[in-house]
C-alpha cells in the first residue's frame, strides 16, 4: 500500500503520541492490570475484560483499541494466556483489514486459528474461520471463502449462537451474490433477515437489507434495490454506523448511475468516499473512484474516466483484492475502446482476463456446487430416513391386513373355495396384464428419451468438432504468425488483430449459446420473471455489439421510448436481443444499416430487429426455428454459425409468453419480430414493486 510523505509523518506522530499515552504512568504490563484492579480477579479475568472493551470499541474508536492491544498482547504473553493471545491477534487482524492490509489481516487470523485449534477453543476457531472467509472473499478466492464460512456456520448453527450465525449467513449470501448464484444467495440471506428481525439485531438487519438490495440489482429490479439500500441506510444512521452508511451511499450511487441519474450518482459517490477516507479504507476509496470513472465513461468523458480508473488502480495497489482490480481493468478496456485506441483496449482486456479466467471460474463453480451438494445431500438423507420409516409402518400394516384376510379366506374356503380361487386367478391375470402394459409404456418413454439425448449428444459433438475447433485452429495459426514476426507492416498487423478479435467474439457467442442450449436440453432453465425495463437490456446488448458493427461500418439505429416495462426474465431476453443483433451484423454487408425498434401496445410489447442484409430465401425461412435441423449459413464475411441462436430465441421468447417470427426478402434484408407481455406504465410498475 502506497503512503505519501505527509501521511507517513502523520502516522509517525500518531504512534509517538500513542506510546506516550500507554507509558505515561509506567510500563504497559503494570498499567493494564491496574485498569481492572480487583484482588478477586485472575490475570485471565482481567485480560478478558480488557478484550471485551476492545470488542465494543474496535469500530467506533479503532485508534485507541490499536494502542490498548499492544499492552494486552504483552500482558497475555507474559502470563501465558493463549486464548487471550489469540483473541488479541483476531482484533489486530480486524484493524489491519480496516486499513486495507488484507495480507497482514490474513496472517493474524491464521495465527489465531492455530492457537484456538491447539487449545480446543471451537468458538474462537469459528470466529477465525469467519474472518478468514471474509479475506478470501475480498481476494476473489470464493471457494476457500465458502469453505471457511461453512465451518463457522456448522458450529454456530449446532450451538444456536444467533448473532454470529446471522453474520455468517450474510457473508455466505454475499459470496454467492459475487459469483452470480443469486438463488443460493437469496436462500441464505432470507434466513439471516428473518433471524435478525426475530431477535431484534438492527446491525444484522441492515446488513441483510444491503444484500437484498444487491440481489434485486442483479435481477435488474432497480426500484426494489434502491428501496432496500435506503432502508438499510436509515438503520445504519440510527446506529451511527459510519461504515454501513458509507456502503449504502456507494450502493445507492451505483443504482442511480444505472438509472441515468448521473449528478445524483456522482454526489452519492463523493459522500461515500469522504466517509471511507475518514476510516482510511483504501479498498473502498478505490471502489468509489472507480464508480466515478464509470459515471464519466457513461457521459462520454473517456479521458477523464481513464484518469479516475488509473487513480483507483493506484490506490488499491497490491492489497490482493483481485476482483476489484479485474473490474478496473475491464473499465479501462471499455474507455480506451470508446476513444478508438484499440491497442490499449486490447491490452487492458487481456489483463482483465488474467484476473478472471473463464476456465478458473468454471472450476470454482463446480467446487461451489460440490459444497452446495453436500448441504443438499444432508437434507435428502434425513428425508429418506423419514420415508423409510413410513414404508416400514405401511409394510407392517399391510402384513397385518394380509393376515386377517388370509384368516377370513381360510374360514370361507370350505364353502366357496372354487369360486374364490377362480376370482383370485382372474384378478392376478388382470394385475399382470396391467403391469406389463405399464412396463411397455415406460420402455417407450425411455426409448424416446434416449433418442432425444442421442440427438443432443450428436449436436454437441458436431458443434465442438466442427464449429468450435475450426475458429480456435484459425486463431492459433494467427497467433503463430504474429509470434514469428510475419507481419512487419503495422496496418497489416492491425487488420489481422481485427480478424482475430472477430474470431474470438464468434467463438465466445458460440460458447455462450452452446451453454444455454445444453442447459435447456436438460430442462435446467426456467424463467425467473419480473418487471424489467427493456431499455436497460437494449443498452447492455448494444455495448456488446457496437464494436462489431463499427468494424463492418454498419449504422445502428434505435427507436424506443424512455422506459418500456415488460414482465419477463431479464437474462433470457438479453440473450434473445444479443443473438438477433449479432445475426443482423453477420448477414449485413459493410455500409448497411440495422434498426432496433420497440413498440408498446395495450397488452404486449413488440420488438423488431431489421437489417439491410442479404436476406433469406423463402424455402429456408421455415427451417430457422426448427429444432430438428439447426439451420445455419455463412455471413457476409464468412462468419460461421451453429444454428443454436435462433432456436434459443424461439424457446426463450415462448417461455416468457411471447411469440417470434420473421419477414425477409432476398437481397433486401430481413426483419425479426418478437412480442412480450406488457407490465404497464412506469408509475404502475413502481406501485407494484413497492407493494403499494
Amino acid at each position: 500500500m502506497k503512503v505519501n510523505r505527509a501521511t507517513g509523518l502523520y502516522f509517525f506522530l500518531f504512534l509517538m503520541m500513542g506510546w506516550q499515552m500507554l507509558f505515561a504512568n509506567g510500563k504497559v504490563k503494570n498499567d493494564l492490570p491496574g485498569q481492572t484492579d480487583n484482588s478477586t480477579l485472575t490475570d485471565r479475568d482481567k485480560i478478558d475484560m480488557l478484550l471485551n472493551s476492545c470488542e465494543e470499541n474496535i469500530f467506533s474508536d479503532p485508534q485507541t483499541v490499536r494502542l490498548q492491544l499492544r499492552g494486552i498482547l504483552s500482558y497475555a504473553t507474559r502470563v501465558g494466556y493463549e486464548k487471550g493471545i489469540a483473541d488479541a491477534k483476531q482484533y489486530y487482524g480486524i484493524l489491519s483489514q480496516q486499513d486495507g492490509d488484507l495480507n497482514q489481516a490474513m496472517s493474524l487470523y491464521q495465527e489465531a486459528l492455530v492457537i484456538y485449534e491447539r487449545i480446543d477453543d471451537e468458538r474462537g476457531a469459528a470466529h477465525a474461520h469467519n474472518n478468514i472467509g471474509g479475506i478470501y472473499h475480498r481476494q476473489g478466492k470464493y471457494v476457500k471463502a465458502l469453505q471457511n464460512y461453512q465451518v463457522s456456520l456448522n458450529y454456530y448453527d449446532s450451538n444456536h449462537i444467533i448473532h454470529p450465525l446471522i453474520t455468517t449467513l450474510t457473508n455466505i449470501a454475499s459470496t454467492y451474490i459475487t459469483i452470480g448464484l443469486i438463488d443460493n444467495a437469496k436462500e441464505y440471506n432470507q434466513r439471516a433477515l428473518d433471524l435478525a428481525k426475530k431477535n431484534g439485531f438492527k446491525d444484522k438487519l441492515a446488513a441483510s437489507l444491503v444484500n437484498m438490495g444487491v440481489i434485486s440489482s442483479n435481477r435488474h429490479k432497480l426500484v426494489d434495490a434502491k428501496q432496500y439500500y435506503t432502508k438499510a441506510l436509515n438503520v445504519y444512521k440510527e446506529l451511527d454506523n459510519q461504515r454501513g452508511i458509507a456502503n449504502c451511499l456507494m450502493n445507492i450511487g451505483v443504482i442511480l448511475q444505472k438509472q441515468g441519474e448521473m449528478p445524483l450518482a456522482f454526489e452519492h459517490a463523493l459522500q461515500a468516499m469522504a466517509l471511507y477516507k475518514e476510516m482510511n479504507d483504501h479498498s473502498r476509496i478505490s471502489q468509489c473512484v472507480n464508480n466515478i470513472g464509470v459515471i464519466l465513461d457513461k457521459t462520454g468523458s473517456y479521458e477523464k474516466a481513464i484518469s479516475f480508473y488509473a487513480a483507483a488502480l493506484n490506490i488499491i495497489g497490491d492489497m490482493g483484492v483481485n476482483n476489484e482490480v479485474a473490474r478496473i481493468y475491464k473499465n479501462l478496456s471499455k474507455a480506451y475502446a470508446g476513444l478508438e485506441n484499440y491497442k490499449k483496449a486490447f491490452y487492458y482486456h487481456e489483463k482483465y482476463k488474467a484476473y478472471s479466467d473463464s476456465v478458473l471460474n468454471l472450476a470454482k463453480s463446480q467446487q461451489i456446487a460440490e459444497l452446495q451438494t453436500k448441504y443438499e445431500t444432508q437434507k435428502k438423507e434425513q428425508l429418506i430416513e423419514l420415508q423409510q420409516a413410513k414404508l416400514e409402518r405401511e409394510k407392517f400394516l399391510g402384513n397385518t391386513l394380509l393376515g386377517l384376510t388370509i384368516s377370513i379366506l381360510l374360514v370361507a374356503a370350505l364353502i366357496i373355495y372354487a369360486y374364490v380361487q377362480k376370482r383370485l386367478d382372474n384378478e392376478k391375470i388382470t394385475q399382470q396384464n396391467t403391469a406389463i402394459a405399464r412396463q411397455n409404456e415406460m420402455l417407450e418413454m425411455q426409448k424416446n428419451t434416449l433418442e432425444e439425448l442421442n440427438q443432443t449428444k450428436d449436436k454437441l459433438f458436431s458443434v465442438i468438432g466442427h464449429d468450435l475447433r475450426g475458429p480456435i485452429a484459425n486463431m492459433r495459426s494467427i497467433f503463430d504468425m504474429v509470434l514469428e514476426d510475419e507481419f512487419t507492416d503495422r496496418k497489416e498487423l492491425f487488420d489481422v488483430m481485427k480478424v482475430l478479435r472477430d474470431k474470438t467474439c464468434d467463438t465466445h457467442n458460440l460458447l455462450e449459446n452452446l451453454l444455454y442450449w445444453s442447459r435447456s436440453q436438460q430442462g435446467r432453465i426456467t424463467p425467473n420473471q419480473g418487471v424489467v425495463d427493456l431499455t436497460g437490456l437494449v443498452e447492455e446488448s448494444l455495448d456488446l455489439i457496437k464494436a462489431d458493427a463499427k468494424v463492418k461500418g454498419i449504422d445502428l439505429e434505435i427507436n424506443m421510448g424512455e422506459a418500456v416495462l415488460s414482465y419477463c426474465d431479464a437474462d433470457m431476453i438479453a440473450l434473445v436481443l444479443r443473438n438477433l443483433l449479432s445475426n443482423a451484423i453477420k448477414f449485413t454487408p459493410s455500409g448497411g444499416r440495422i434498426v432496433l425498434k420497440i413498440e408498446q401496445g395495450n397488452k404486449h410489447i413488440k420488438v423488431s430487429v431489421s437489417d439491410t442484409g442479404i436476406g433469406i430465401p423463402k424455402e429456408n425461412i421455415p427451417r430457422l426455428f426448427d429444432k430438428s435441423t439447426y439451420f445455419t449459413t455463412y455471413g457476409t464475411n464468412n462468419e460461421k454459425g451453429s444454428g443454436l441462436g435462433l432456436n434459443l430465441c424461439s424457446e426463450f421468447v415462448g417461455a416468457n409468453n411471447g411469440s417470434i417470427w420473421v419477414d425477409s426478402q432476398l437481397g433486401k434484408g430481413s426483419e425479426f419480430y418478437f412480442t412480450l407481455p406488457l407490465a404497464g406504465s412506469r408509475q404502475l410498475a413502481d406501485k407494484q414493486l413497492s407493494g403499494a
